[in-house]
């Protein structure tokens, strides 16, 4: 009856183990078939060549490490979408992919894989999708061939975090349907064709992080669709062609750590959607024209790390949302005196400058830190008894973020503390529910000196289901009335899977523990829904944004961006299915007291993914 279905899509993240059975094969009236988000292993099996009439294919989110990509697939000649992406698969992407003439959407992202790109690939005339990004381990590479030129349904090239290497061809402007093109991260070099300017429907430019030369083509701005434009960390040069100004729906403008010289043009004041602007660590001149200055919505602009010079315009913080707004104008040579009206900025850092005068007391340290303030030896504090006391009224736009970085510092604290205690523990957290007692956290009543592990036996008859009210993704609570007549919550800790066969607490239970009370507090719920996504690895798609407690102004100030990114990376860490994957304490707390550089990436662009694969303890 097997060789009677049409579609089949439940298998998805079902926990499957194991090898794909051969038996499969006898689907033959197969049209859909999704094993994502399993655990499957193995080879691939060669029966698949029978599913002649399969159009969709996922089996992304599996554990293939150490084996290629069959190339029975080939076969498959009715497939439209094919998602093999987040395997581990190594070796080469086999050429018999190329006989897949329907295939509109090729994923093969998050793999090992190495060699060339074939040429045969850009015979897939129906390609819409095609990502191969993330395979950066194992050096997939070969320059990007004339013949991606034929792909002319293309939309959506990822081609980012890889050894791609040679130039970009000139060919590539006859993608007249690309919306997203992608591949920082590679080793491209040679200067950026001005055909690209013939891409009137591109949506997201990133060639960051190459080797690119030259400058910037005069064509840019005919691209009037961009809404992102990243071109930091490659060797351009020139000056900022004014053409950019036309991109009217830009939000993201990045063009830091290259060599572009002359002033910044002031027609970028006009980009009334610019979010972000990234002109940081270049060789920009000249003075900052008011225009650039009279942004009236969010935005985070960063011009440090250049040789600008002239006065602060005043227009900073002249407008409504300036509580909106980031400015880092540190280590260039700007003179005169700070505008008292920077201090209606979300975050500001004028460090390293030739500024004067005194500190307006609406940037008083209370407000920023002093080391914004710093290397500008002729710039004096203010003294803080003469300010007036309405400067406290602008705190209000960093209690969130406050709030926030006391909640985690105690958290460790608080948590180290317990650690050291953790053989006096047992396994069950007991919570008053009439009145709190302070003095030692681990002795939560005063019950004849001290409630004992056998009196919470006794009064529970030991976890007797009758007791039971309640049960969660880590223990059971129970209702029970102690001898001294207290009526009180007992949270009985299920065991983890790697204390099953032993009775003594380890260091890395522990460190699970802490993970789980870190992303309870900063989720502002219990993290089990997130958990169970995590621990199947289908996290891709989730921003740390969304996960975030709700109830709370999502942080905007830099720094303590990179403080929660921090945080939830190292409990991600913490939380690692293999316990010999799991950081200790002491590394945790390592971490933490390590210099960081700031990060300027924003928090809405952030994945769970991206911490999940960050190499914090590598």
């Amino acid at each position: 009856m097997g060789h009677e279905f049409k579609k089949v899509g439940v298998y998805r993240g079902n926990g499957f183990t194991g090898s794909i059975p051969p038996q499969i094969g006898a689907l033959s009236k197969l049209n859909y078939l999704d094993l994502s988000c399993n655990k499957l292993t193995g080879e691939l099996p060669f029966s698949l060549t029978n599913l002649t009439e399969l159009a969709e294919f996922y089996i992304s989110n599996n554990d293939f490490n150490g084996y290629s990509i069959s190339s029975a697939l080939g076969n498959l000649t009715n497939l439209v979408t094919l998602g093999l992406s987040y395997n581990g698969f190594s070796g080469s992407i086999p050429p018999a992919l190329s006989h897949l003439s329907n295939l509109a959407s090729l994923d093969l992202k998050y793999n090992n894989l190495n060699g060339t790109i074939p040429s045969a690939l850009y015979h897939l005339t129906n390609l819409s999708i095609l990502d191969i990004s993330w395979n950066c381990c194992n050096n997939l590479s070969a320059p990007i061939p004339p013949a991606l030129a034929g792909l002319t349904k293309l939309k959506f090239l990822y081609g980012d975090s890889n050894q791609i290497d040679g130039s970009i061809p000139p060919k590539i402007g006859n993608l007249k349907g690309l919306k997203i093109l992608n591949l920082q991260f590679n080793r491209i070099v040679g200067q950026i064709p001005s055909t690209l300017g013939n891409l009137t429907n591109l949506d997201f430019l990133d060639l960051s992080s190459n080797q690119i030369s030259g400058s910037l083509y005069p064509d840019i701005g005919e691209m009037k669709s961009l809404t992102g434009l990243k071109f930091s960390n490659n060797h351009i040069h020139g000056t900022i062609p004014s053409g950019l100004c036309n991109l009217n729906h830009l939000k993201t403008l990045d063009l830091s750590s290259n060599e572009l010289r002359g002033q910044i043009p002031v027609q970028i004041g006009s980009l009334s959607m610019l979010q972000y602007l990234y002109l940081q660590n270049n060789y920009l001149s000249g003075t900052i024209s008011f225009q650039i200055a009279k942004f009236t919505s969010y935005i985070i602009i960063d011009l440090s790390n250049n040789i600008i010079t002239g006065k602060i315009p005043t227009q900073f913080g002249s407008g409504s949302n300036a509580h909106q707004i980031t400015l880092n104008l540190s280590h260039n040579n700007l003179s005169g005196v700070v505008p008292d009206s920077l201090g209606k900025l979300l975050d500001v850092d004028l460090s390293y400058n030739s500024l004067k005068g005194e500190l307006p007391c609406s940037l008083f340290p209370r407000r920023f830190p002093s080391s914004r303030f710093v290397g500008n030896k002729n710039l004096r504090l203010t003294n803080l008894t003469f300010c007036p006391k309405k400067g406290l009224q602008q705190l209000e736009y960093y209690i969130t973020d406050i709030t926030i970085f006391l909640v985690v510092f105690f958290l460790i604290v608080g948590f180290l503390f317990l650690i050291s205690y953790k053989f006096k523990v047992k396994k069950v957290e007991v919570v008053e529910l009439q009145e709190a007692k302070h003095g030692d956290i681990f002795r939560i009543w005063n019950y004849d000196g001290n409630i004992v592990y056998e009196d919470i036996i006794q009064a529970t008859e030991d976890f007797n289901i009758k007791y039971c009210i309640g049960t969660g993704g880590y223990g059971s609570v129970y209702k029970a009335q102690l001898p001294s007549g207290k009526i009180v919550a007992l949270k009985k800790l299920h065991h983890l899977k790697e204390l099953a066969y032993t009775t003594v607490a380890k260091e890395k239970s522990d460190v699970y523990s802490f993970g789980i009370v870190v992303l309870e507090t900063l989720f502002g719920k219990h993290p089990g829904e997130f958990l169970s996504s995590f621990s199947s690895q289908c996290n891709e798609q989730i921003m740390l944004k969304d996960l975030l407690d709700a109830r709370l102004r999502p942080p905007s100030n830099r720094l303590v961006v990179l403080d929660v990114v921090l945080t939830v990376t190292l409990a991600l860490g913490c939380l690692h299915p293999d316990p010999k994957s799991r950081p200790t304490m002491q590394q945790v707390v390592q971490q933490f007291l390590v210099p960081r550089l700031e990060s300027t990436r924003p928090l809405d662009t952030i994945t769970v993914n991206q911490l999940v694969n960050s190499k914090t303890f590598s």
